[in-house]
């Protein structure tokens, strides 16, 4: 909760005392939606699930994940913040190329310890099976890395606006998922 909360408090800094344009205004509203993608698939989904701590197969994922989970984390805000600055001084030029890759790679190994985190939480007591959530988040890992990897041309703004549509996606389909859930 820190680190994210740390994320967004970086970049509301940055834009203290100028002059909010639109892609500044757009940029920080799906950075906005990232970060509260992010927070919602950990603690909506995993942070309160139980461990099968019988199995080494479930638990050393799940223990071992957060290390990356952390680290990508910082990676991300600071990834936002430097993605931010460019759409303050350069809007409708193409994203940073270093920055676009760190900001894909926190989002995208994000995922992959989610979803090692996922397949360490018990089955039976989630009452579903975790390897396809896993899939889900390992899915969305792969949609991040080719929007990263493939947008070479696209502002920070069109850039973390694709990101934000996987990452509402993943949501929306975790919503739907508890819903059939608690239905059944």
């Amino acid at each position: 909760i820190i680190v994210l909360g740390e994320s967004f408090v970086k970049i509301l800094d940055d834009a203290q005392g100028l002059e909010i344009g639109l892609p500044q205004f757009a940029f920080s509203t799906f950075v906005l939606l990232v970060v509260y993608s992010l927070w919602w698939l950990y603690f909506s989904d995993t942070a309160e699930k139980l461990v099968n701590f019988k199995s080494y197969r479930t638990s050393v994922p799940w223990v071992y994940g957060h290390l990356p989970l952390a680290a990508s984390l910082i990676a991300f805000g600071v990834a936002a913040k430097k993605l931010f600055g460019s759409t303050i001084s350069y809007p409708t030029d193409p994203a940073n190329p270093e920055y676009r890759l760190l900001y894909t790679v926190a989002v995208v190994l994000y995922l992959l310890a989610l979803a090692a985190i996922d397949h360490g939480l018990d089955d039976d007591e989630v009452g579903q099976n975790q390897t396809r959530e896993a899939l889900v988040h390992v899915v969305g890992a792969i949609l991040v890395a080719a929007i990263g990897l493939l947008g070479v041309g696209l502002t920070p703004v069109a850039y973390v606006a694709l990101v934000s549509i996987v990452m509402v996606a993943q949501v929306a389909y975790s919503i739907y998922r508890e819903s059939t859930l608690t239905a059944a």
